[in-house]
């Protein structure tokens, strides 16, 4: 522009010339306004910016969208053919063909509210109506609110899965890459989880009652909630004793859900349709144990772990839940037969399938030791014993017997039965916990031994002139071989009761093998009675007499002789060429009628 020229720009463009954009030579002058100026130029509303030619190589001049030249021109200009502000530049950009809308991709839980928000472009409208659907979502949306927008009145509807938005307003509205609207949708229970497309409704979609050209779907993703067990607390389950508990869960959007035992122990069971376990512990599965649920409603799972405590109740016979002496006083009455009845399960802490003394022992020796570990349970004896003879022997002291053992602290226990006939009224006493019980003419014995005892076994206390018979020993459950030792001489001891009536016990005893016999004459020396005329084992032995005579008749008050003879069938020193041996001896007893 040069001498007294004048140049107006208005809403002008000039970028990439190959000189500056404008030069005033003298008194030229330039008034620019709401222009593109590359390099700049003062004046209202001008920019220097890149105004985004679609191809200015080529000589298209257009504008892409997002140029800075979009809607920037003078606001007094008339409107460009789309209706909205003035562009800057010769070739204005349609803006209708720019408008879109686009949907959401969003996740969130069935039966949740979640906001949607509808970005988009509007250019200069007055309504709008925007519909979209849910795919295969009939009976998607349990509720639908138009949240907030940018026009005057709005509202917003469903029915099943499409959703309309209608939005009005007496002036132009104009939203540029910006939230159009935002719904508030709440999401039915009902729908199974998973993704679901959100799809516009195609030309239904329309700014001032024409279809936008670009719509983009979008994705909502149904998220299942997983059920959640009620915590359930670890349980102590007594053995032998039948338990039974509920499991429940909880599942917010209300699916039917199912039960399963995943890990049971041994012998237990799961009912999935009252979701009850129920189980009785065996002894033998003391300690602790998971127990392992699941549930699912169908699309998700959980599990629960139970903590399930099975006390050791080896040896508690009482049931009382401790172990006591009183255990084991329960276990040697029911050895000697005393006690008819018995948890034999958890009497037998051996694990050889009896309840002995020496079950009765170690249940003694875990009350003062409670580390101690029972054989049944994988422990051993406190001591071990030697696996040696053990000679039981009588002797006798004031008033009675003693039974000594040649190894008295390797016995823990010790089971017997002793025949005594009917008039004896000796009593047993054991070195230790023992109980005794007698049955006709026998008695049983058992007596439990602390560790360490070298004490006589039992003691008899009475008017015994000879010890009792031992019918059966067993010391530890017969791991311990016993023999009773061989009476030191041939014995007649003197009969009891005496006097008598109507019968009376007659011991005697040989220290080898041989033939007994053993008559009653009256005193005048008459045959009464034979009671013994057979070969007798070595050992102690009794014989009662019923005061009557051979043929069954019964003899009258008065003095008696008893004949004990006995003649070995082989001599005391084993040597067979040696004379044998012969001894005969005498005893008076009385009846009294």
């Amino acid at each position: 522009v040069q001498d007294n020229g004048i140049a107006t720009l208005l809403n002008c463009v000039l970028w990439e010339n190959s000189l500056e954009e404008i030069v005033t030579v003298g008194a030229g002058t330039a008034t620019v306004t709401y222009s593109d100026i590359a390099g700049g130029w003062t004046g209202t509303g001008n920019i220097d910016l890149d105004p985004l030619f679609v191809d200015a190589a080529n000589g298209d001049y257009s504008l892409t969208d997002g140029s800075p030249c979009m809607d920037t021109g003078d606001p007094a200009s008339s409107l460009d053919p789309d209706s909205t502000r003035a562009d800057m530049g010769a070739l204005s950009v349609d803006q209708d063909a720019l408008q879109y809308f686009v949907l959401p991709d969003f996740a969130e839980y069935r039966g949740a509210t979640v906001q949607v928000p509808i970005i988009g472009r509007v250019a200069a409208s007055h309504d709008a109506s925007l519909v979209f659907s849910v795919e295969d979502g009939v009976g998607a949306f349990s509720g639908v609110t138009l949240v907030s927008h940018g026009y005057d009145t709005g509202d917003a509807t469903f029915s099943d899965s499409t959703v309309t938005v209608t939005l009005n307003a007496t002036g132009l509205v104009t939203v540029v890459d910006d939230t159009v609207a935002i719904l508030e949708v709440d999401l039915a229970l009902a729908v199974p989880p998973g993704e679901r497309q959100v799809f516009w409704q195609g030309p239904a979609t329309t700014l001032e009652g024409i279809a936008v050209p670009t719509l983009t779907d979008g994705l909502l993703t149904y998220i299942n909630m997983a059920p959640s067990f009620v915590a359930q607390a670890d349980t102590t389950a007594e053995p032998e004793v039948s338990l039974a508990f509920v499991v429940t869960a909880e599942d917010d959007e209300s699916d039917e859900l199912t039960f399963q035992g995943l890990k049971l122990p041994v012998g237990a069971a799961f009912d999935s349709l009252t979701q009850t376990l129920t189980w009785t512990p065996e002894l033998a599965q003391a300690g602790d144990t998971l127990v392992v649920f699941g549930v699912t409603d169908g699309y998700d799972s959980a599990t629960d772990t139970v903590g399930m405590v099975v006390p050791d109740r080896y040896g508690d016979v009482t049931l009382s839940g401790d172990l006591t002496a009183l255990d084991a006083s329960w276990v040697l009455q029911y050895s000697v037969r005393q006690r008819a009845d018995i948890n034999l399960g958890r009497a037998d802490v051996t694990a050889n399938g009896s309840g002995s003394a020496l079950d009765a022992a170690l249940i003694l020796h875990k009350v003062v030791a409670p580390g101690y570990v029972f054989p049944v349970r994988g422990g051993s004896m406190p001591r071990e014993a030697r696996k040696s003879l053990c000679m039981l022997t009588w002797r006798e002291i004031e008033g009675g017997w003693e039974l000594d053992a040649s190894t008295p602290l390797d016995i823990a226990g010790a089971d017997f039965e002793f025949e005594v006939g009917p008039q004896s009224d000796a009593e047993f006493v054991g070195i230790g916990e023992f109980a005794a019980h007698r049955e006709g003419d026998n008695v049983r014995v058992a007596v439990a031994r602390m560790p360490q005892n070298d004490e006589p076994l039992i003691r008899i206390i009475g008017m015994m002139s000879s010890p009792p018979q031992v019918v059966e020993v067993s010391l530890n459950e017969g791991e311990i071989e016993a023999h009773v030792a061989r009476p030191a001489r041939f014995e007649l001891s003197q009969n009891a009761p005496n006097p008598f009536n109507p019968s009376t016990t007659i011991r005697y005893g040989v220290p080898h093998d041989g033939d007994v016999s053993l008559v009653i004459y009256d005193a005048t020396g008459r045959f009464v009675r034979e009671l013994v005329n057979r070969s007798i084992p070595v050992g102690f032995h009794m014989v009662i007499w019923d005061g009557r005579d051979n043929a069954g008749r019964e003899m009258g008050s008065g003095v008696y002789l008893y004949r004990l003879q006995w003649q070995a069938s082989a001599s005391p020193d084993g040597d067979a060429t040696s004379k044998r041996v012969r001894e005969t001896t005498v005893r008076r007893m009385v009846l009294v009628r």
